[in-house]
């Protein structure tokens, strides 16, 4: 009976030595976030790892949300604008740097041009000439015979019918004018004073030119750089107020 007693002591004893010592710990079960692989790397689990993601793709509540990203917006082009241009008048003899500047403009993009033409009465002229009309034979010897008398300025004008007339000259002023007449007269002729109003042919080039300002504007400075002698200006757009 004792030896049973000595044995039940000192198998208490070794049992608290060995839970006093932390053996106890190892009959637990260790959490699964404790678990290691054979190199001694933490083993996370497949439901941890899905949680972790789940977290980090969820926004805090207080946190500021990202801004979405936005298309970037496309580009304006740039708005056309109509300008409208006029160039002249120009007599006869500049016609050909207008057609010239006109064949350049037409058929450009956005550009429409139109060639204008006006009769303008100019100043009053006063023909004066033999009033005879005469075979080329017959002017001939009129026109020898005038020179001989000292009287020059002479020109044979031939009309439609064949026929030619002895011009003696134009004037537009009236004391020219009275003073050619009283020299033909004192010569013994009576010459025939015809007035006549002088005609000139003027061109006018009009523009209209509608593309961005920026573009019209480089189009404009190319045209006047190439064609020093016509001046453009810029005028009001027909329709417009």
């Amino acid at each position: 009976m004792r030896s049973v007693f000595l044995l039940l002591v000192l198998a208490n004893v070794a049992l608290f030595w060995w839970q006093y010592t932390g053996h106890s710990g190892a009959l637990t079960s260790a959490p699964p976030s404790a678990l290691s692989s054979s190199e001694g790397a933490p083993i996370v689990l497949l439901q941890e790892r899905n949680a972790e993601n789940a977290a980090v793709a969820r926004p805090g509540p207080s946190g500021p949300s990202a801004p979405s990203a936005q298309p970037a917006a496309p580009v304006a082009l740039a708005e056309k604008r109509l300008q409208c241009y006029r160039t002249g008048p120009y007599p006869k003899a500049q016609s050909g740097v207008l057609a010239e500047a006109a064949t350049f403009l037409r058929g450009l993009p956005g550009v429409t041009l139109e060639v204008r033409q006006h009769e303008v009465q100019g100043s009053l002229r006063f023909w004066v000439r033999l009033p005879e009309v005469m075979t080329l034979a017959q002017a001939r010897r009129a026109m020898g015979t005038l020179r001989k008398q000292g009287i020059s300025d002479i020109a044979l004008v031939r009309r439609d019918s064949g026929l030619v007339m002895v011009s003696l000259g134009v004037y537009s002023m009236r004391p020219t004018l009275k003073e050619r007449v009283e020299e033909l007269q004192r010569a013994g002729y009576h010459p025939q004073v015809s007035e006549r109003a002088e005609v000139t042919l003027e061109q006018w080039l009009d523009l209209r030119v509608e593309r961005p300002k920026s573009e019209t504007d480089q189009l404009m400075g190319r045209v006047m750089g190439a064609y020093p002698a016509l001046r453009f200006d810029k005028v009001a757009c027909a329709g417009e107020d």
